[in-house]
């Protein structure tokens, strides 16, 4: 399984150039960042052709990002925007490594789950930094074996 997170995080810093944070953990600073909670695991069928039985599994992914300045509003709105194109395509291609010479392609489907929205602290003293968060469904299907057990 281990392998497949990581070749999500490595989609996601290809397709939306964004670090991913995997919880449980804190994040620290006000740079976007994705955050990954797992949500699931289910069987998903055989597979078609070689047989073999297959798995899905589910993380809750937060596009969070956090500022004051028109700079930063403007990067929310561009990587709002690559998120868009995910959500409506579908797919984001992973790369899972297998062993030293061998990979194995996956996708990783998104759907939006919440829209975009701003979060103010609730700290009336401190109102801002102000973030903002998007949520998706990230759904990943893989041959079952590739994660034994």
């Amino acid at each position: 399984m281990e392998r497949i997170i990581r070749a999500l995080e490595e989609g996601i810093k290809r397709e939306l150039n964004l670090r991913t944070i995997l919880l449980p953990q804190k994040a620290e600073g006000a740079t976007a960042a994705i955050t990954l909670s797992f949500a699931g695991i289910e069987a998903a069928g055989d597979a078609a052709g070689d047989g073999g039985t297959m798995e899905r599994v589910q993380f809750l992914a937060t596009y969070s990002t956090g500022g004051t300045h028109a700079a930063w509003v403007n990067r929310a709105i561009a990587d709002s925007r690559r998120l868009n194109r995910l959500n409506s395509d579908g797919k984001m291609e992973i790369v899972v490594k297998i062993d030293q010479d061998k990979t194995k392609r996956l996708y990783a489907v998104w759907s939006r789950l919440q829209e975009g929205g701003f979060v103010y602290s609730d700290d009336e003293e401190k109102p801002m930094p102000v973030a903002y968060n998007e949520t998706y469904r990230v759904t990943v299907a893989y041959p079952a074996s590739m994660i034994g057990g």
